[in-house]
């Protein structure tokens, strides 16, 4: 359970691929997104926050999610909504500094304080995972590697 990551997945289109993604499985998130996107023609990048607020690890990622999917780089001829040019504006911040956005956040500095150092620095990791689980029909569930 998480403070939103449940709510976000139940709030996805039912009705679409809906693939879990994170700074620890980015490279093949973005492989997924890629060919789904190719396909659809379009792509909806959902954000879970905390207690139901904005977080700005969680923006960070999605700007660079937005950002890496977007026609060379550019947003002409590419429809973003204001979350998605926020989130954008972001990347331009923070750059490539992954680690650096991440423990800006609020609730990094609040996981660290109550002890959980270690864990904030594990998901700072890019790319530690080269799997994308999907959600579907209320669960979910990582590919088979077959």
């Amino acid at each position: 359970a998480t403070t939103n990551g449940t709510a976000t997945l139940l709030a996805a289109d039912p009705g679409r691929p809906v693939l879990v993604g994170a700074i620890t499985n980015f490279s093949a998130l973005l492989e997924r997104a890629r060919e789904e996107a190719t396909d659809k023609r379009e792509l909806t990048v959902l954000c879970a926050g905390k207690e139901r607020m904005f977080a700005l690890e969680d923006a960070y990622v999605a700007g660079r999610v937005v950002q890496a999917l977007l026609p060379n780089g550019k947003r002409k001829h590419v429809e973003l909504n204001d979350a998605a040019i926020a989130a954008l504006e972001l990347v331009r911040y923070y750059g490539n500094r992954w680690r650096r956005a991440i423990l800006a956040s609020a609730h990094a500095r609040e996981l660290k304080a109550l002890g959980y150092r270690d864990d904030v620095e594990s998901v700072t990791e890019v790319d530690a995972y080269d799997i994308v689980p999907e959600y579907s029909d209320r669960l979910i569930k990582v590919p088979d590697s077959t």
